[in-house]
């Protein structure tokens, strides 16, 4: 028998079973609706600001937004990245196995993600000799195909998360769009479209959270 369990009483009332299996639930759904809700804001707060600077910054020149812009788009991204990894890790707390290993790694599959998908970026802007929009967009667009993707994996990790799936289809479409339109006017929308509705989900999901523990409270 696994270690791990070898000081955990054995339960043998059926009833008793069922309700740790309901206790669990309901702490399952809790806490991934609070690690949801956290990255919601995150993220929404994160695309505003970031793409914002970034089509500001294109407005006042002629060549695409200046360095500074960019350098301060990737320290915002860092941040989304860094509370995403911090929430994966934290939904593992006190869990063990597959479980606790399950939510580490998709913590961590952040980090790896967007690692893998700026040095990807790097390589194709070399290796293709691209410049001014066209890098941009290249960026942009694995950028918000990352998010997505781990968005639509994140929703599936407990109970099936609908918001955070309709968050993750949402960003692929804008991630489809945004090569058809130019630098400038694919940041304003990712900035209002992909960064309010992060937000208004943000909303939603603790507008729905409330209303659940009243209803709760008044069992």
């Amino acid at each position: 028998m696994n270690e791990l369990y070898d000081d955990e009483p054995a339960i043998s009332d059926p009833a008793q079973a069922m309700r740790l299996v309901d206790d669990e639930s309901r702490r399952l759904r809790a806490m991934f609706a609070t690690n949801g809700q956290a990255l919601y804001l995150t993220w929404g707060l994160v695309w505003l600001a970031a793409y914002l600077v970034l089509g500001i910054s294109s407005l006042r020149t002629t060549h695409g937004p200046s360095s500074a812009a960019f350098i301060i788009y990737s320290l915002l991204l860092l941040t989304g990245v860094a509370t995403s990894i911090i929430c994966g890790i934290k939904a593992g707390t006190g869990r063990r196995g597959q479980s606790k290993l399950k939510e580490m790694i998709y913590g961590w599959s952040w980090f790896l993600a967007f690692l893998g998908g700026m040095l990807m970026c790097a390589g194709l802007v070399r290796h293709l000799g691209l410049s001014g929009e066209y890098v941009a967009t290249v960026y942009n667009c694995t950028a918000v195909l990352i998010v997505g993707i781990l968005y639509m994996v994140g929703s599936v990790l407990a109970d099936f998360d609908l918001p955070m799936f309709l968050g993750g289809v949402l960003m692929l479409v804008i991630g489809i769009l945004m090569p058809l339109l130019s630098a400038t006017v694919g940041f304003f929308i990712m900035a209002v479209v992909g960064g309010g509705s992060f937000l208004v989900l943000a909303g939603v999901v603790h507008a729905c959270t409330r209303g659940l523990n009243r209803k709760r409270a008044r069992r």
